[in-house]
């Protein structure tokens, strides 16, 4: 195998484009790959008005940086529909980030995806690896992202998931609703309002669910939350998450130890003694959680 046909099958070309010279500067640690178009371009282009098929023209080169390695890639296209109007073929860069084509290289390589340390918050230091800027690694994420997005399929949503999260530093809240069977994101909104859920609708008919599919949905005690799922999501029954079911339940019994704590002073320190599962108990706590137990309080009975 030639390494131009190597890089072509590491970069998952196909029929479209090929690799037509590579060049390795060892002064610089740098692979130089260019790239020009075959023949069977021709048959996916359109013309995005008039949808007729499109015929070269010229050549222009387009230079772009490689995805999980120091790289440039040079790839050499143009074309021309039948109206006459000229527009440039999309390179495979562009086609991944048009949901056309995936990203290559790395699952071959065994290297670590970009996009995946990019959504684990290492962008920076992602963008001092491979020698680009921070805001260029985030607009290719977006684009990304955005392209995946808009060929989602949400026509079996049927359990929705909703919690809020503080961003900019804790002075704003997004609400993040997400997919419990699928496990995977749906939407995501500022705020955590009752008017989150009319856009969290709007989002699902457009990918093309539908609010009645909606059968169950998690939540915390947000009365704006369930508000608006009682007036948008009339078919789905409120589910409050067990994090938020047990937290509720603490807050009662520790209002019941405190009253009580008043009349009973062998209840003083024994908050995290209620609280601690039994199995992590030293022999000490065990003792007392005993004594505690055979006593007539209604602490130990909450």
């Amino acid at each position: 195998m030639t390494p131009e046909r190597m890089f072509g099958e590491l970069l998952r070309l196909g029929l479209q484009w090929r690799v037509r010279a590579c060049a390795f500067h060892k002064d610089q640690g740098r692979v130089e790959l260019e790239i020009e178009h075959t023949d069977e371009v021709w048959q996916r282009e359109r013309c995005p008005q008039y949808g007729a098929a499109a015929r070269g023209y010229d050549c222009n080169e387009r230079c772009a940086g490689g995805s999980s390695m120091s790289c440039s890639i040079a790839a050499r296209s143009s074309a021309v529909c039948r109206a006459g109007a000229v527009r440039s073929a999309a390179t495979p860069g562009e086609c991944a980030r048009r949901g056309r084509a995936r990203q290559a290289g790395s699952a071959r390589s065994g290297k670590p995806s970009p996009w995946g340390s990019c959504a684990r918050g290492r962008s920076e230091r992602l963008a001092q690896m491979l020698g680009e800027t921070a805001p260029r690694r985030w607009r290719l994420l977006h684009q990304h992202v955005d392209a995946a997005y808009a060929e989602a399929d949400f026509s079996d949503v049927c359990c929705v998931g909703v919690d809020e999260m503080s961003v900019r530093q804790g002075h704003k809240c997004i609400s993040v609703f997400a997919d419990l069977i699928q496990k995977r994101v749906l939407f995501a909104a500022e705020d955590r309002d009752a008017s989150v859920f009319p856009r969290l609708i709007g989002a699902c008919e457009a990918h093309p669910g539908h609010r009645r599919a909606l059968t169950e949905v998690s939540m915390d005690r947000s009365p704006a939350y369930r508000k608006s799922v009682r007036e948008h999501c009339r078919n789905a029954t409120v589910v409050h998450d067990q994090y938020h079911g047990i937290a509720n339940l603490i807050l009662a019994t520790e209002r019941v130890r405190r009253r009580e704590q008043r009349l009973r002073p062998e209840l003083k320190g024994s908050r995290w003694l209620l609280r601690k599962n039994p199995d992590n108990l030293s022999a000490e706590q065990a003792v007392e959680l005993v004594v505690l137990t055979q006593s007539n309080l209604a602490s130990v009975k909450a």
